[in-house]
């Protein structure tokens, strides 16, 4: 075990910890070494702990023989190997080793012989794929000569990536910065076209891939998703669509994660299912996501922009991208389809994401909303209650008692930490919606709705379904 110092911050107490260290949930832990911070992100137990310790805090691998090196990147999936030659590269060695605690997933080593850099190139495919034209801009040659001559930091990152071009990376830069580090391992741990299962190409073990990583990275992705067996990717062929995502994803590497999906796998219907893609809907599709982390209290579990069918080109997906950059891209919200009005003359009135602008934004109205999910015990048990309010109160001509699906249903702006959720949206005041935080017994509800309501209304107004007595008539014997 290191030598490491455990500490804690109340920070309730030192409030000037949650600005300067940017702490956003309890209990936030960090680790610091070498002057950085570093987000630890490993199992929260004393055994998790310290093996994650031990693996950011023993990240320098020294390579001094070729055996050294065969074994280093032996049965190992990413790898990224440093040649810092002479005092030269004194700096950008200290930030490749600081760059080396920022992954979980890819491990380091680092070596000044020339020899053992030389063997990587000629042993390790590394001659081979720069001959290839794989690395644009790197010729075998010209590296050998930078290596031989100990005049420039040269990085090679190894990968398993099943398509030859994506094997491995290269560059060599005078000033090798922390912030490049780390964008260039970023850029190629992943292939540069992420494959679900249905899609994954010849040799590949599609049940082992770990997709986690994925929605974790913080950048955009771009999914298409196509037939179920039609593009004939598990034979090794690619059709038309396939050529011209691949194509774009080549030339957009970095700023975006692309990925490809069917439509037939679990992982890939859970997929659609974050993407807002219905099954019915007809193939290719293109949706580009950004992950919305649902600790901050946002409903959308991802944002999401579509690409019309048309356009899934190289080049209609590079200006959809571009697009996406300057934001000049509306945000595409899901909807069930609208309710035949015939069917939605109930107590409490349907809503979907297309009818929610009309019916409860409009000014006249007082709207109470129910946020709820299908699969929430407490929106079950609520149900009658909530029912037998909107029947109570279906009399009141200004007051609107509704619900909405928040699983197959967005709107924009919309935040929601919990099932259900209900807001009032006062008539004359839309832009200030009232969450309802009270007891959930009829009665509860009909005092919050009398003390918020824009519009007063008196509760023993006989609901729809009761017919009003005639007062003339109401004493005569029949």
């Amino acid at each position: 075990m290191p030598n490491v110092k455990f500490a804690m911050i109340d920070c309730m107490k030192y409030g000037k910890a949650l600005e300067e260290y940017k702490i956003t949930e309890y209990p936030t832990v960090k680790f610091f070494t070498d002057g950085k911070e570093h987000p630890f992100t490993g199992p929260r137990t004393t055994p998790g702990v310290i093996s994650w310790l031990k693996k950011h805090s023993e990240t320098d691998h020294y390579l001094n023989t070729a055996e050294e090196a065969d074994k280093f990147l032996a049965g190992k999936s990413l790898n990224v190997v440093g040649f810092f030659p002479g005092e030269a590269s004194t700096h950008a060695k200290e930030d490749f080793l600081h760059a080396a605690r920022h992954y979980d997933d890819v491990l380091f080593s680092e070596t000044n012989q020339t020899e053992v850099m030389l063997h990587l190139f000629e042993n390790h495919g590394v001659k081979e794929f720069l001959e290839k034209g794989f690395a644009p801009g790197f010729t075998f040659d010209g590296l050998k000569k930078k290596i031989e001559a100990k005049t420039h930091p040269v990085v090679v990152m190894f990968t398993e990536h099943p398509d030859p071009a994506d094997k491995m990376a290269v560059y060599t830069e005078d000033d090798t910065g922390i912030s490049f580090l780390l964008h260039f391992v970023n850029v190629h741990r992943f292939p540069a076209v992420v494959r679900f299962p249905s899609m994954a190409l010849p040799g590949t073990n599609a049940e082992q891939i770990d997709y986690g990583p994925m929605f974790e990275d913080g950048r955009p992705l771009v999914v298409m998703f196509v037939p179920a067996g039609t593009t004939g990717s598990t034979a090794g062929e690619k059709s038309a669509v396939e050529t011209e995502f691949i194509a774009a994803a080549r030339k957009l590497r970095g700023e975006f994660l692309f990925v490809l999906s069917s439509v037939s796998h679990p992982l890939e219907k859970r997929l659609m299912d974050l993407t807002a893609v219905d099954e019915e809907e007809s193939l290719p599709v293109v949706r580009l996501v950004t992950i919305n982390p649902m600790g901050h209290g946002n409903y959308h579990a991802a944002l999401k922009h579509k690409l019309e069918a048309s356009q899934i080109t190289a080049s209609g997906i590079e200006t959809f991208v571009r697009d996406f950059q300057v934001g000049k891209l509306p945000l595409f919200l899901r909807s069930e389809p609208v309710p035949d009005e015939a069917d939605n003359d109930g107590p409490v009135r349907i809503l979907v994401g297309d009818t929610f602008e009309k019916e409860v934004m409009d000014p006249r109205y007082d709207v109470l909303v129910e946020f709820y999910a299908p699969w929430c015990g407490h929106c079950r048990k609520l149900e009658p209650t909530y029912k037998e309010l909107g029947r109570k109160l279906s009399g009141i001509e200004t007051l609107k008692i509704t619900k909405m699906d928040a699983t197959r249903n967005e709107i924009k702006e919309m935040k929601i930490s919990a099932y259900p959720s209900l807001f009032l949206y006062p008539a004359g005041k839309k832009s200030e919606p009232i969450a309802y935080r009270g007891p959930r017994e009829v009665s509860d509800f009909v005092s919050f709705l009398q003390k918020t309501c824009t519009h007063s209304f008196d509760p023993s107004t006989p609901p729809k379904d009761e017919p009003v007595e005639d007062g003339l008539l109401a004493n005569i014997e029949l």
